[in-house]
């Protein structure tokens, strides 16, 4: 299985394929419950791995963005002391 999600401070891990095939959770490692053919469990899934890829991507977007306000305040600050 190539994507997973965990909860609970890894208490419970689900796992699935990227193809949409096979989706389970784990409890403590352990299998305990298959949802193969659940498609609303499954739906669940790849929402709550959408909204993870975009909280990610806004995360690297903003802190790409304070390191570049750094960046210009250094380089203004440096301008301003050569005058």
């Amino acid at each position: 299985m190539d994507q997973a999600i965990l909860l609970a401070d890894g208490k419970y891990v689900f796992e699935g394929n990227s193809d949409g095939t096979g989706l389970r959770c784990l409890r403590h490692g352990h299998p305990w419950r298959e949802f193969v053919g659940d498609n609303a469990v499954r739906s669940l899934f790849d929402y709550a791995l959408e909204l993870e890829q975009k909280w990610h991507t806004e995360r690297s977007a903003h802190l790409h963005y304070k390191e570049l306000a750094e960046l210009y305040g250094a380089m203004r600050d440096k301008l301003v002391k050569e005058q």
